[in-house]
């Protein structure tokens, strides 16, 4: 008869504590509990004061930092107007341009909210205050006028007498919402001499929409006169200011 072994089940004893010991240390990952830092940066792009852009906002997470997740991995989503509600899902953490159908008034506040790979999230809220020649929604603002003739170039403080000449009118929010009409009118001396519903609109991105009149035979008389376009919307729109619809310029036509 075989004779067993009687210390093979101290052995297999032993061994199972050992698994059992080395099953345990097993190396763990440190779970990632640590939230990011959110930064945020404001601008406004190309706004001009006589041509202001209403869509060129920016926003910019470029300062966001995680001690554990790579700052190529980190996500970023956006409450572009800081009203409560997220207007973007999570993203790659990049600038991003906001282009809003109403200007903020006065200040601009935005919020993000930036992601780690551990799902670990941290906000940031940056505000910039806009410049007084922004226009405050709904108000239909005055632009600039230029003056062209023939040999006079653009722009001429003097103008012949008897010769066409034209009328530029110009500023990026005199586009109104669908439905809406914007009325344009050309006065000189206080005597209507054009009046028109549209305006002139260029298609590319952010170039001014504009009223755009040849006088023909110009103005007959030397002298001091005035020129007038205003730009109103019939009323549609309840502006705070009325006083500001009328781009005046005054020219001296001289004898040819």
């Amino acid at each position: 008869m075989e004779k067993r072994d009687a210390r093979a089940p101290i052995r297999l004893a032993l061994f199972a504590c050992l698994l059992l010991v080395s099953c345990n240390n097993t190396f763990q990952p440190v779970r990632d509990v640590k939230p990011p830092v959110a930064d945020l940066r404001l601008s406004l792009w190309n706004a001009e004061e006589l041509c202001p852009f209403v869509a060129i906002f920016s926003v910019n997470p470029v300062g966001s930092t995680d001690d554990r997740t790579d700052y190529n991995l980190l996500e970023v989503r956006w409450d572009f107007d800081d009203d409560g509600i997220w207007d973007s899902e999570f993203g790659p953490l990049d600038m991003e341009a906001w282009d809003p159908e109403i200007l903020p008034v006065g200040i601009w506040t935005a919020r993000c909210e930036v992601r780690d790979l551990g799902g670990n999230t941290d906000q940031a809220t940056a505000s910039m205050t806009l410049p007084e020649w922004l226009p405050e929604p709904p108000d239909i603002a005055s632009g600039e006028m230029l003056l062209s003739q023939a040999g006079r170039g653009s722009a001429p403080d003097t103008l012949t007498a008897g010769l066409d000449f034209t009328v530029n009118a110009f500023r990026q929010d005199w586009v109104i919402p669908a439905a809406q009409h914007m009325i344009t009118a050309l006065y000189i001396d206080g005597v209507l001499v054009h009046e028109t519903p549209a305006l002139t609109i260029n298609p590319n991105r952010g170039m001014c929409p504009r009223y755009l009149r040849k006088v023909v035979g110009g103005i007959a008389t030397p002298g001091l006169h005035e020129l007038q376009v205003v730009v109103d919307a019939h009323h549609e729109i309840t502006e705070t200011d009325e006083g500001n619809n009328t781009t005046t310029r005054q020219v001296v036509i001289v004898a040819p």
